[in-house]
């Protein structure tokens, strides 16, 4: 199997990751040491080895950290920012990115994977079905420490409709999706 020749824009949390980067301008062998760095609900550094051809870099995100540093178990599910650096003496560059990638949960874990949209988007359909009783005027949907208030039926069906939208966006890459009514006669 080849390497990949760049970060990928998705992996979950837990599992190996790793690639092969050649920067022409900033060779191993000239001493530039090029770093990774994501950053999100949780920050870390991946420092590359060099290559073996003494030109490249060698970067590995390892699952499980066994005392050498930074591992991917240690980020949580979510959406991150990943850049890449080389620094030499006093320099400091970025060769990289910014890129935006999602980190997705371990399956091997036994956590709930459901995510928090999809939590709120049931509240708020059983709210808006009448199956979730609404407090004297208003009502509020609180889901894993995080909630959405409301004062009528109508507020939550606005609501469900832009928190159905975020799902869907999520769930399809951050492709734009847009309901569509069709009638048939």
């Amino acid at each position: 199997m080849d390497t990949p020749t760049s970060l990928p824009d998705r992996f979950a949390a837990g599992t190996t990751v790793k690639y092969t980067r050649s920067l022409a301008d900033y060779l191993a062998s000239d001493l530039w040491v090029l770093t990774l760095v994501i950053a999100g609900a949780v920050n870390r550094s991946f420092t590359a080895t060099t290559n073996v051809d003494g030109r490249s870099f060698d970067l590995l995100l390892p699952y499980h950290d066994a005392g050498s540093g930074p591992a991917t178990d240690e980020l949580t599910p979510g959406v991150y920012t990943a850049a890449e650096y080389v620094a030499k003496g006093t320099e400091r560059y970025q060769v990289g990115g910014p890129w935006t990638i999602q980190v997705l949960p371990d399956l091997t874990e036994n956590v709930d994977q459901q995510l928090w949209l999809e939590k709120i988007v049931a509240a708020l359909r059983a709210r808006v079905s009448g199956q979730l009783a609404a407090g004297s005027e208003m009502a509020k949907v609180e889901v894993e420490g995080r909630a959405v208030e409301f004062y009528s039926p109508m507020d939550a069906a606005k609501l469900l409709d832009i928190y159905e939208s975020r799902l869907r966006s999520l769930l399809s890459g951050g492709a734009l999706t847009v309901p569509v009514e069709v009638h048939f006669q």
